[in-house]
């Protein structure tokens, strides 16, 4: 089961997310920005700024939940579904998926996204690909 929290500043929110067990906690795995702004907070023994708001979701109903959050609230730690996000994909002329697609390669090949390398792969879900490029897995890279 999942759930959907927001991260605020006093009243602002910072950032949607959703997630399982401790996610909502972990600094882990977050841009700079935002893992910054949370390891700051956390180190004091701070976790008030944590906010649960839908709790017992399946994934894809917490997946459809935290888009339409982040469509509305245009928090200033997420990347997508943003504003700035729509008009940077808008520039480049890019709609839908294809907005997110960035080419990849890893020991089976070239692949045009992250979800077609992760397919091939024969992994759930494109984590997977992101944590072996990010970690310079041998044979894995951007483009």
């Amino acid at each position: 089961m999942y759930y959907i929290y927001i991260h605020y500043e006093g009243n602002e929110p910072v950032y949607v997310g959703m997630g399982a067990g401790g996610r909502a906690f972990t600094s882990a795995g977050r841009k700079e920005g935002h893992k910054e702004w949370m390891t700051k907070r956390l180190d004091k023994g701070d976790a008030s700024f944590v906010s649960f708001e839908l709790l017992g979701l399946s994934k894809k109903e917490a997946t459809h939940k935290e888009a339409d959050l982040i469509k509305t609230l245009q928090p200033r730690y997420n990347q997508f579904f943003t504003e700035s996000w729509k008009q940077n994909n808008k520039t480049r002329g890019l709609k839908g998926a294809a907005a997110t697609s960035v080419p990849c390669t890893t020991p089976l090949g070239i692949f045009i996204s992250h979800s077609a390398a992760a397919k091939a792969h024969g992994f759930n879900d494109v984590a997977s690909i992101h944590y072996r490029i990010k970690n310079k897995h041998e044979g894995f890279y951007r483009g």
